[in-house]
């Protein structure tokens, strides 16, 4: 995740520039603009065709051919593949049924895909002569990790995220699971495991009844985020870092994206983890005892 940090710091801080002067504060244009429009494209960029980022750097780290894993990555961001997965028409991919969904911003999926593509890769190694490794055998490896990637590891990280989605639903009167949410939800950001949640239990909440009391009290959590970038400013010495941390904080603050914090502070110096998940879990415990209810707004801090 680390070669992806500078990215993440660029898209936030579009979405910061588009926050900030947009009609809910310095109201310079508005939110049909076309700089706005082009502003909120850039963030987009960056997160919404992660599953290719992510297939370079691990393939890269894992010393297989780049290209690969990102054609990995890009197969799960096929526009046919996911309209099809709006429309929940029925699909099979070599006779196997797939369960099909919109992996844009997730991390899972291709993390295990270019894993599984580093065993397929010496598999085949083995198998194929080398005359034939550079037309062939990428043929033979994607034919391989097609059914893999599609019916298998896209839909794991869905369900888990749908799984753990159900469990708040059914015990939504339960203060200390709302705890145990809000210590959870930055590793749930990490993984993109929180975007299910979104759609299953946050948006049928907001847009049906205009408000939630269950998992967006728990992103007090980002007070918790709020803490650690500060404990950053005032423990990091080096003048280079700590106006990395800066941006970081801008970032976060106004333009609501926790990603580049969560990688850039959190993944480097990993005890500040444990300590964002006790802050985390006070929140969500605070939200919980004292019946805090998140009204439906222009934004919400995911």
């Amino acid at each position: 995740m680390s070669p992806m940090i500078p990215a993440y710091c660029a898209a936030g801080l579009f979405k910061t520039v588009a926050v900030v002067c947009g009609p809910d504060v310095l109201a310079i244009w508005e939110t049909t603009s076309d700089l706005y429009i082009t502003f909120n494209f850039a963030y987009n960029a960056c997160f919404y065709f992660l599953p290719i980022y992510l297939g370079y750097t691990a393939a890269k780290k894992l010393g297989l051919n780049v290209i690969l894993g990102m054609y990995l990555g890009g197969m799960m961001l096929v526009p046919e593949f996911v309209e099809i997965a709006t429309t929940s028409e029925a699909f099979t991919i070599l006779g196997i049924p797939c369960r099909l969904g919109t992996y844009g911003t997730t991390i899972f999926p291709i993390l295990l895909s270019v894993f599984a593509l580093k065993y397929v890769d010496m598999l085949i190694s083995k198998v194929i002569p080398q005359m034939l490794s550079t037309s062939i055998k990428p043929f033979i490896e994607m034919f391989i990790m097609l059914p893999l990637e599609l019916c298998l590891f896209c839909p794991l990280g869905t369900l888990i995220g749908e799984g753990i989605a159900q469990v708040i639903l059914m015990l939504d009167s339960a203060p200390l699971l709302v705890g145990i949410i809000g210590g959870l939800w930055p590793f749930l950001i990490l993984t993109g495991m929180h975007m299910p949640i979104l759609y299953a239990v946050i948006l049928p909440n907001l847009y049906s009844l205009g408000y939630d009391t269950t998992v967006l009290p728990a992103t007090l959590t980002n007070q918790a985020l709020l803490g650690l970038e500060l404990a950053a400013l005032l423990k990091i010495k080096n003048k280079k870092e700590r106006m990395n941390v800066f941006q970081l904080f801008i970032t976060h603050n106004v333009g609501g994206v926790s990603e580049p914090v969560l990688y850039g502070i959190g993944m480097k110096y990993k005890k500040t983890l444990i300590a964002l998940a006790v802050g985390g879990i006070c929140g969500g415990l605070f939200a919980a005892f004292t019946d805090v209810v998140y009204y439906l707004g222009p934004s919400f801090p995911l």
